[in-house]
Order: structure tokens, then C-alpha cells, then sequence
């Protein structure tokens, strides 16, 4: 079935496009960009006042397969991506079992061809069960694993760390979580310090200058972290990092940080370092935005802080908090936050995706920006209900998300497929 989407605004930053084109597919390819269309279609969807955009890629995911079905599955959380108009998600390896050989990952990437709605790019961890001790067999793995790392479990034997960095493949990269556990652990009440991650940040950025490796900095939070990669790109190191729609949107002062619903890792910092995070998505310092989508079933939840575990579900309102934080508020051009959501981040993960051209896979986003809408986790389709976003209203909505050619998502009045 071929399809048209007509007179939509289309911003693809990968390609320099932003002006008002039909977009023609025929058999899930890019087939027309044009102004006049020049083929017929079987099916014309009008996209006047709306923006249209590659589909967004989130380089960070926490689908929780295998062996946390209770949290999310591929189904929910890929439907849940879907409504949030991401058309590629690469996910965490902390599962169980961990994702560290060869026969892991490809028994679940057979997982995701029979089960997900979308494409999911499983990343691998950088060692065994990401126990921080006994690297991975990266030489067995070099062909397949899109990229390394530990997650939320940092490494903090500095030469397990070093023996990483020199034997990982030149291609590759590894994902940093940086926190200093040493610090971390004493703060069971509440969340822990700046220094904790940035310590980490400023560590292993040597490393990885030390064996030329390309090293990409998870979810940063603070002004310190900042500086250091800043000044790390400037000599010349090969890093990147990403920022979450949480660490832009809150700040401690906007919010009960001890409530269990706002306790992610790392913590929400405050309006300083909110604001600092913005000065860095502005001055290109920071590469992308990623979810860090971390579903958790509410039994997890509702209980103490320190019982409680870490992380937001937030895959399905990351653009509407980005448009509505960092465009409307700060004046940040949508380009850029549409590049951070799409070319950026498949640059970083080395796909072809991310972009409108003539003969790429038509995935797809129609955004409407004039709507508003107030989150209600009541409503979300992944199982994670876990958000402190629950009644704060945000401005546009993915109306419409197109995987190969095919609507995989359509917004209807009660937010369902």
C-alpha cells in the first residue's frame, strides 16, 4: 500500500530539509519529495499545520527483556515507543540475563524480530553480568553488538576499565553510567551528590583518550560533567553524551525529591544545573536527548525512598517535554531538537537512519504542535506507570508514527492505537 502524507512542514536536519513538501511511499521506501506530487497513492493523509520529521532514535531504553516481563515486554514497550513517535530504540543490557555473549544476543535478537513493533538494536555490557570484573569476549562480539556498556553499574576498578578501553573494538564504543559508588552508596535517604558523577565523567574521559577509544556519557545531570566533556571534546577526545527530557524539564526546587516516583540515577539536580544542561543543549555541547525509559511496576515504587527503585517511564511524552522545556520556554530553534531526536543520535549508533531521502525506509513522525495536552500516566501503553510528570501539561503530540511505509501508530481522543 502506498501512501502520502501532503503539505506538511517536513524539518529533516540530516539533509538540510525544512520547508512545506508532499512525502510519497510506495512499498515502505521514501518514493517522492516534492511540491506538486507527480505519482498517485492509495491513501492521503493531510498534514497541513503539522511538522513532519524522521522517526526519533533513542540510543538509551530499558526495554527489560529478558526475565522482567512484570515491568515491560517488547510488545508494550515498543507500542509505547511507537506512541511517543521513536522508529529505533537501542536497549540496555541489564536484563536477566545480562546480555554479554554472543549466544545472548542472538537469542534475543531473534526475541525482537518475532515480538517487537519496531527496530530494537540490543546493546551488549562490558562485562561478564555486569559485575565490573571479567571483561566480555569483544572479539567474539565485534561483528554484532552495536555498542558496550555496564549501565547502570559503573566500573569502578579503573584497570578493568583500562584493559575495556584497549580491548574494545576500534568500530565500537562504550555507553558510560558514571557514579562513583563510594559516594553514592551513603546516601540511601536522598539523592547523592554532583561529585559522584562527575568524578566518573572526568576518569574515564582519560581513559578513553589514553587508547584513542570513542566513549559516550550517559544521562548527565551536572554543570561539572559538563565542563569536563566540553574540554574533552576540545583536545580531542572521541566522546559524546546524551541528556533525558527529566534532567531538562525538573529541577529539586520544582519538586519532592524524596518522593519514590522522582528518584532516577542520576538524581534531578538543581534549577542551577537544569539551567546549565540548557546552556549546553544550545551550544551543541550536548550530542542528543535519550529517554532512559525505565518502566518499574508500581509495587516498586510505592514503597520508601530507599526502597525504592530508580527510574522514569518516559518514552511516550519525551518530544512534547522537549517542545514544550526547550522551544516554547528557552527558545531553543525545534531544529535542534528535532536533529538531538533523529540524525544525531544514528551518527553516534553508526545506522543509516534519521533522515527523509529519496529511497530511505519511510519512518516516520507527524507532529501537531498547536495542541496541548496533560500527561496522564493512566493512559500510557507501557506497563511502567512510573512518572513525576503525572498531570503537568505539555504542548504538541505525536499524532502520527509510520515504521517502513505503514502507520504503526495513530493518535485517536483517548490516546489509544
Amino acid at each position: 500500500m502506498s501512501l502520502l502524507i501532503k503539505g506538511a512542514k517536513v524539518i529533516d536536519p540530516g539533509n538540510n530539509i525544512n520547508g512545506y513538501f508532499n512525502v510519497g511511499i510506495k512499498n515502505g521506501l521514501i518514493n517522492e519529495i516534492a511540491i506538486q506530487t507527480k505519482e498517485e497513492y492509495d491513501q492521503v493523509i493531510d498534514g497541513h499545520g503539522k511538522i513532519l520529521c524522521p522517526g526519533f532514535i533513542d540510543a538509551h531504553v530499558h526495554l527489560r527483556v529478558p526475565g522482567q516481563s512484570d515491568k515491560e515486554n517488547l510488545l508494550t514497550g515498543t507500542k509505547a515507543a511507537l506512541k511517543g513517535g521513536f522508529t529505533t530504540v537501542a536497549t540496555m543490557p541489564n536484563t536477566i540475563p545480562v546480555t554479554d555473549t554472543v549466544v545472548k544476543l542472538k537469542q534475543l535478537k531473534e526475541k525482537i524480530k518475532k515480538e517487537a513493533l519496531m527496530d530494537v538494536l540490543p546493546i551488549v555490557s562490558v562485562t561478564l553480568n555486569q559485575e565490573g570484573n571479567v571483561l566480555v569476549d569483544f572479539e567474539a562480539l565485534k561483528n554484532d553488538a552495536l555498542a558496550f556498556s555496564d549501565d547502570g553499574m559503573a566500573i569502578m576498578d579503573e584497570t578493568v576499565l583500562e584493559k575495556a578501553f584497549k580491548a574494545l573494538p576500534k568500530k565500537s564504543f562504550i555507553i558510560s553510567h558514571c557514579e562513583d559508588f563510594s559516594i553514592s552508596k551513603k546516601y540511601t535517604q536522598g539523592p547523592w551528590p554532583c561529585i559522584a558523577e562527575s568524578s566518573i565523567v572526568e576518569r574515564n574521559l582519560k581513559v578513553a583518550q589514553k587508547y584513542n577509544k570513542r566513549i559516550h556519557i550517559a544521562h548527565i545531570s551536572c554543570e561539572k560533567s559538563l565542563n569536563s566533556i566540553i574540554k574533552g571534546k576540545t583536545s580531542g577526545i572521541k566522546v559524546t553524551c546524551e541528556i533525558t527530557p527529566h534532567h531538562f524539564s525538573l529541577a529539586s526546587e520544582m519538586i519532592d525529591m524524596k518522593s519514590p516516583y522522582t528518584k532516577v540515577n542520576p538524581p534531578i539536580r538543581s534549577e542551577y544545573h537544569r539551567k546549565k544542561m540548557i546552556d549546553g543543549i544550545r551550544n551543541d555541547a550536548i550530542d542528543i536527548i535519550a529517554t532512559d525509559h525505565a518502566p518499574h511496576e508500581d509495587k516498586s515504587k510505592k514503597v520508601s525512598y530507599e526502597k525504592a527503585s530508580f527510574g522514569i517511564s518516559g518514552i511516550e511524552y519525551a518530544f512534547p517535554l522537549a517542545y514544550t522545556t526547550l522551544v516554547v520556554k528557552e527558545n531553543i530553534p525545534i531544529e535542534k531538537i528535532i536533529a538531538m531526536l533523529t540524525n544525531r543520535p544514528a551518527e553516534i549508533l553508526n545506522i543509516d537512519k534519521g533522515k527523509i531521502g529519496l529511497g530511505d525506509s519511510a519512518d516516520l513522525v507527524l507532529i501537531d504542535l498547536s495542541k496541548d495536552e496533560i500527561i496522564d500516566s493512566n493512559k500510557f501503553i507501557s506497563k511502567g506507570k512510573n512518572t513525576p510528570f503525572n498531570g503537568h501539561t505539555v504542548k504538541s503530540s505525536v499524532e502520527i508514527t509510520i515504521k517502513s511505509g505503514k502507520i504503526k501508530y495513530q493518535r485517536s481522543e483517548n490516546n489509544e492505537y
